[in-house]
C-alpha cells in the first residue's frame, strides 16, 4: 500500500481561524451598535434624503446583514404634492461590514460591484437594483464606502425552493418549474457576453465597456480575512490575458493560504451549535492530535501539487470547446457567489426580481461559466462535501439538474434559431462538464478552503502526483505546521487569560 493511500481517512476540514473570526465578529458588532444608535441613524436618514433629492426626508426602516455587507433600508417620504396614502420609494444603503470585509479591498470591491450592476442593467442581462449613488472610499459624508440603490422586494430563491420542493401543491410545483425557466434564461443571457481579458469591467472614456481592472476574486478576499497581512506582491495589477495567468494566481493564493493560516491543519470537525449554526470546532491544547495534523499537512501538499499540475490547466484552457466561436473573445461572465440565496424572486410568480451580491463577478475562463448551477435544489453541496457524503448529495441533486437541463436545452434551441448562432449549446457544455466531473475541479479552483476536500474525495479526477519527489517539501511544511499550531495556541491562551 502506498504511503499516501492512508491519507484517505484524513478529514480535510477547514473552517476559519477562530481567533481572527471572533475578533471580526466583535469588531462588526461594535460598529453595528454605533451605526444603529439613534443619533447615527438620524445622520444616515439626512444623508440618504439629501442624496435622493428629498431634502433629508428619509426614514430608516430596518437592516439585514449578509456575509460581507449590511443593508439599511430607508423609505423616502412622499414629496409635496403627492396624493394621500402614496407610499414613498424605498432605497437600500449597502455598506461593507467592518470585521468581515478586508478593509484594503473595500474600495475595489464596491467599485467593481457597481460597474457590474450597471453593466447588467445597461445590457438587460438580468434585473439588478438600480444604483443611485455610490462611494468607493471613506472620504464621504458617512465615512465609509457605500452603494445607495433601489430596495427590491422579493424572497430569496433558496427559501422558496425549500418550500416548493417539500410542497405537494400543484401551484408550488408550477412555481418550481417557472424558477428553472427563469434561471435558464439568466444563464443563456450571461453566456452571450464575451471578453478579451480576465478581470473586472469598467466604462472607458469613450463610453464603451471593457475589462480594464484586475480580477478581484472571492479567494483573494477570503485570504485577507483569514490571513491578515498576507503578502499581495504577486497579485496582478491589471487584467489577466490567459488561462495560464489565472491558474498562476490561483496557485499563489492556495499556497499563501496554506502557509499563512495558523489553524489550517489543526484537527477539528463540523457540527451544529445550539443556535443551529454550522461551524468548525477545532481541537485545543493537549487534545490536538499532532499525528493527524501531520497527515493533514502531507495531504495538503499533495493536493496543491495536483492543482498546480499542467494537466489540470489543460482541462479548462482555451483549447477546450467552451462554445466560443473561433476567433472570438474567450472569457465570460462568472460569479462563484451566484446562488439561490443571492437571487430574489416573487414568491407568487417565481419570477426573478433581482440578482444581488455581484462583488466577485469577473470575466473569467469560459469553461468556468459552463458548469451547471449547484443550487437547483435546497441541498447545499458544500455541507455534503464537508460531511463526506458526496454520493448522497448527487442522488438528491441529479433529478433537479436533469429537469433544468431539459428546460435550458429547449430555450437554447429557440434562441439559437433567433440569433442564428452555431456555438455548442450551453446545455451540452453543462452536460459535458457534469459527465467529465470537470465542474468539481473548477469548484476547487474557486473555493480554496475546500479544494483539498475535493481532491481527496475525488482523487481519480486529478493527475497523479509523485509523493517521493515532494518528500522534502512535505517535511518542511510539516515543520511549518508545528510552528503555526504553536503560534495559534499561544495566541489563544493569551486571549483567554485576558478574558
Amino acid at each position: 500500500m502506498s504511503r499516501d493511500s492512508t491519507l484517505k481517512s484524513v478529514w480535510f476540514t477547514c473552517g476559519s481561524d477562530d481567533l481572527i473570526n471572533d475578533a471580526g465578529i466583535d469588531e462588526f458588532a461594535a460598529w453595528k451598535a454605533k451605526t444603529l444608535a439613534p443619533p447615527r441613524i438620524q445622520e444616515l436618514e439626512q444623508f440618504v434624503g439629501n442624496a435622493m433629492g428629498h431634502g433629508g426626508t428619509a426614514t430608516y426602516v430596518d437592516e439585514a446583514s449578509g456575509s460581507y455587507n449590511i443593508v439599511l433600508r430607508f423609505r423616502l417620504r412622499p414629496l409635496d404634492g403627492a396624493g394621500a396614502g402614496v407610499q414613498g420609494q424605498q432605497v437600500a444603503l449597502r455598506i461593507p461590514m467592518p470585521g468581515h470585509t478586508a478593509a484594503v479591498l473595500m474600495p475595489e470591491k464596491v467599485e467593481n460591484e457597481v460597474a457590474w450592476m450597471q453593466y447588467f442593467e445597461e445590457h438587460a442581462i438580468a434585473k439588478v437594483p438600480h444604483v443611485h449613488h455610490w462611494g468607493a472610499s471613506a472620504e464621504n459624508e458617512i465615512g465609509h464606502p457605500f452603494i445607495l440603490m433601489d430596495y427590491v422586494d422579493g424572497e430569496r430563491l433558496s427559501d422558496c425552493l425549500l418550500r416548493w420542493v417539500q410542497s405537494t401543491d400543484r401551484a408550488d410545483k408550477k412555481r418550481w418549474r417557472t424558477a428553472y425557466e427563469q434561471l435558464a434564461a439568466l444563464y443563456l443571457s450571461l453566456d452571450r457576453h464575451r471578453f478579451d481579458k480576465i478581470g473586472s469591467v469598467a466604462k472607458t472614456a469613450s463610453g464603451d465597456w471593457a475589462i480594464t481592472r484586475r480580477p478581484l476574486t472571492h479567494d483573494m478576499h477570503t485570504l485577507l480575512i483569514w490571513v491578515p497581512g498576507a503578502p499581495r506582491d504577486a497579485w496582478p495589477a491589471g487584467p489577466l490575458r490567459s488561462v495560464a495567468e489565472y491558474k498562476s494566481l490561483v496557485n499563489t493564493l492556495q499556497q499563501t493560504f496554506q502557509d499563512g493560516m495558523r489553524s489550517i491543519n489543526i484537527p477539528g470537525q463540523w457540527c451544529w451549535d445550539v443556535a443551529k449554526t454550522y461551524h468548525h470546532r477545532l481541537q485545543r491544547g493537549a487534545a490536538i492530535d499532532m499525528h493527524r495534523a501531520m497527515k493533514t499537512a502531507r495531504g495538503r501538499i499533495l493536493s496543491r501539487s495536483a492543482y498546480a499540475h499542467p494537466a489540470c490547466q489543460s482541462l479548462f484552457d482555451s483549447s477546450r470547446d467552451s462554445g466560443t466561436e473561433k476567433g472570438t473573445a474567450q472569457f465570460k461572465i462568472f460569479n462563484p457567489d451566484l446562488c439561490a440565496r443571492n437571487i430574489l424572486v416573487d414568491p407568487d410568480t417565481a419570477h426573478i426580481t433581482a440578482l444581488i451580491d455581484l462583488e466577485f463577478t469577473n470575466a473569467m475562463p469560459a469553461a468556468l461559466a459552463d458548469d451547471p448551477p449547484l443550487y437547483l435544489l435546497p441541498f447545499p453541496f458544500v455541507y455534503f462535501l464537508k460531511e463526506k457524503t458526496y454520493a448522497e448529495w448527487w442522488t438528491r441533486y441529479k433529478p433537479g439538474l436533469d429537469a433544468f437541463l431539459i428546460i435550458l436545452e429547449d430555450l437554447g434551441k429557440k434562441q439559437q434559431q433567433e440569433h442564428q448562432t452555431r456555438e455548442t449549446p450551453l446545455s451540452k457544455r453543462m452536460r459535458d462538464s457534469i459527465e467529465s466531473m470537470q465542474w468539481l475541479i473548477n469548484y476547487g479552483y474557486n473555493w480554496m478552503e475546500i479544494a483539498d476536500m475535493i481532491y481527496w474525495d475525488q482523487r481519480h479526477l486529478f493527475p497523479p502526483v509523485d509523493e517521493a519527489r515532494l518528500e522534502t517539501i512535505i517535511q518542511e511544511y510539516q515543520a511549518h505546521t508545528k510552528n503555526q499550531i504553536a503560534l495559534y495556541e499561544e495566541a489563544r491562551t493569551a486571549l483567554e487569560k485576558k478574558e
